[in-house]
């Protein structure tokens, strides 16, 4: 695939405006669009009842209109995928609000975008639906898959200051599964065999610089061909802080 894209996937844990108002909203929206990615995979995301507004936010808020695909038609949609000006030619979405896929066409190139927000139980009930959507779709390159998976699948790297938190394990045999066999890597697992980064610190923690407890649930996954012109990025919610005074969590992994 050879083909310049920018992704990020955040966790933006809501963009309801009954509780804190269009300003609020508008600065979360504002953190979102920061980067100016060319697809932000969305996560864990409410938009209340005020979808209408929120979707002028993303046309009109950025440098760039984003034309936002949520994975359900409720108000309280927990997950999101966002993007912009790119081909959408199908589109695969679970009736639990937790994974959205899009096959879409980008210059000359074919590539399924997916994003997906996995619950915390021992199950691997999104893992499957992942690959049934994919075979479906006739996938078999192209694919990148991001979002917040909930799982720790190496507990002395993927995460600082926790022992049980999130150690799924058939989801996590699920996913060394897919690494062994090529279909689905950990793009940052791949690049940095040692790499400690996290992507989640709880609100806890007030030292947002130097966290004593976090972890990286947020990941993104694809192929092994797709990986080694791959430059993956952690940033920091306090950078949000600095730049626009948020206030909220807002954990994002980002790969170029």
């Amino acid at each position: 695939m050879n083909l310049e894209l920018s992704l990020k996937t955040q966790n933006v844990r809501s963009f309801n405006m009954s509780e804190n108002g269009l300003v609020s909203m508008r600065k979360k929206v504002k953190a979102v669009l920061m980067e100016d990615d060319d697809v932000i995979m969305l996560t864990n995301v409410q938009l209340g009842t005020n979808k209408t507004a929120v979707e002028r936010e993303f046309l009109f808020g950025g440098k760039n209109p984003y034309e936002i695909y949520t994975n359900s038609k409720a108000s309280d949609a927990r997950g999101v995928l966002k993007k912009s000006n790119k081909q959408v030619i199908d589109t695969r979405k679970d009736d639990d609000d937790r994974i959205l896929i899009l096959k879409t066409v980008i210059g000359n190139e074919t590539i399924t975008l997916g994003c997906i927000y996995d619950d915390n139980r021992n199950n691997t009930k999104a893992l499957q639906k992942v690959d049934e959507f994919l075979t479906a779709m006739d996938v078999k390159h192209g694919i990148i898959i991001g979002g917040d998976y909930n799982v720790i699948v190496n507990k002395e790297l993927d995460q600082i200051g926790y022992e049980n938190q999130h150690l799924r394990t058939k989801a996590v045999k699920y996913l060394m599964d897919w690494d062994e066999k090529g279909t689905l890597i950990d793009s940052y697992r791949k690049k940095h065999k040692k790499g400690k980064d996290i992507t989640y610190v709880p609100d806890t923690e007030h030292d947002r610089i130097n966290p004593k407890l976090g972890r990286r649930l947020d990941k993104f996954l694809s192929e092994d061909m797709n990986i080694k012109e791959t430059t993956i990025l952690h940033v920091s919610d306090n950078i949000y802080k600095q730049k626009i005074n948020m206030s909220k969590n807002l954990t994002t992994e980002q790969s170029d």
